[in-house]
């Protein structure tokens, strides 16, 4: 769809430049700043963030970090490369605040909160585009640029109007997929032309996220605690329960992800992020391996890509 009426009458957009043409950008960026907002079932988020530092189970001790949105002017502009270049995760929250999470150092860099980002689920594809479903709409999807963070398109997902979407992921053909926070209703969505298909598997709790696996299953954590492995490739999704060891029952899951390292975490609404390791070929044998205390509320959690420049 790329820059046209829609999106500016959408998000008061400006510009459709980019400042790293590696990424083939093509989209613009949204200049709304606004304050976060209290969601169903979710605290409010703030324009600060803060991480505390953590000790994981190894007893290893990670640096802290605190900035405060008092302190820092939004101004829209991308965060500085060194940033980019040393995060290995994007955070996100209903307030439109885009997080880049170092699990090395446990610190996070907030980028100038934007409201039309407002989200509970956030995924990226292999090339670093950056998939988000509205809160306020989540028939959309927002297609942003890596790096510069500008609007590049719209997806729409066509029919009814969807409950609150809290999943979203990217399969290995490059199927964006978005699910609905309590209906266990998904969506596999093309990329290049907007269709849709819906599945909708049983025996999966509200909330969480999830993760596609190079086999093409999905790993779906919820609000309940439960991690579920589902294969989508049936007329009816085959969903089998993944027992983590270690994983302490009705912790509120809202986010997975692997990092720029290949490690594998879960993320808590809360912000604490739980390492997962396993005994066997994954998902086998899981249990918590880890943990990293990052103090910021997050909702979702996405891979991230670290740019060509770095």
């Amino acid at each position: 769809m790329g820059c046209n009426g829609l999106l500016a009458a959408l998000l008061g957009a400006t510009a459709c430049t980019s400042v790293n043409p590696a990424f083939e950008a093509t989209g613009e960026e949204g200049q709304e700043e606004q304050e976060g907002e209290t969601t169903q079932g979710v605290p409010p988020a703030t324009t600060s963030s803060s991480s505390t530092g953590a000790v994981d189970d190894r007893g290893s001790e990670s640096g802290a970090t605190t900035r405060s949105g008092d302190e820092e002017t939004s101004t829209g502009e991308p965060p500085p490369m060194e940033a980019l270049c040393m995060a290995d995760l994007y955070g996100i929250n209903s307030a439109g605040e885009l997080h880049l999470i170092d699990v090395d150092t446990g610190t996070t860099v907030p980028l100038p909160p934007r409201r039309e980002l407002g989200s509970w689920a956030v995924a990226t594809d292999p090339n670093g585009t950056i998939y988000v479903n509205q809160y306020a709409q989540p028939n959309t999807v927002l297609v942003l640029e890596p790096v510069t963070f500008q609007l590049q398109d719209m997806l729409l997902i066509p029919g009814r109007m969807l409950p609150e979407v809290a999943r979203a992921g990217v399969d290995p053909d490059g199927m964006v997929w978005v699910g609905t926070h309590d209906t266990n209703q998904f969506f596999r969505i093309s990329p290049l032309d907007g269709t849709s298909v819906e599945h909708m598997p049983l025996g999966i709790g509200a909330g969480g996220d999830m993760m596609f696996l190079d086999s093409g299953l999905a790993l779906i954590p919820s609000n309940q605690g439960n991690l579920s492995l589902v294969d989508f490739s049936f007329r009816d999704p085959v969903v089998s329960d993944v027992p983590v060891a270690g994983l302490m029952g009705g912790t509120l899951l809202t986010g997975i992800a692997r990092d720029t390292a290949g490690r594998l975490w879960l993320g808590r609404l809360d912000g604490q992020l739980l390492r997962l390791g396993f005994m066997g070929p994954e998902p086998d044998g899981a249990f918590v391996d880890g943990m990293l205390e990052l103090g910021v509320a997050l909702n979702d959690l996405a891979t991230m890509v670290v740019p060509p420049d770095c």
